[in-house]
């Protein structure tokens, strides 16, 4: 799985659906996803205006949607669930 952190910007990912563009990238997080979690959850709480894309899904997390997220228990599988849902 990849993980990619992405600011609000103009469009220049032709696949996305957001106005925004890729920044960068985490790969291989099966089996780090409670570190994942903590990592997107920190960089967004400094950066509220980002989103995090996980690679193979239609769907970015907000800053909002990990605020819900951390409001929850801890979900091993969270990123593999739509967080809108």
């Amino acid at each position: 799985m990849l993980v990619g952190y992405i600011r609000n910007a103009e469009p220049r990912w032709k696949y996305c659906r957001w106005p925004v563009s890729i920044i960068g990238t985490i790969e291989e997080v099966y089996g780090a996803e409670e570190v994942i979690f903590r990592f997107i959850y920190e960089y967004l709480k400094l950066n509220p205006n980002d989103y995090f894309w996980v690679a193979d899904y239609d769907w970015v997390y907000s800053w909002e949607d990990m605020q819900k997220l951390k409001s929850l228990p801890y979900d091993a599988d969270w990123c593999y669930k739509n967080p809108k849902n």
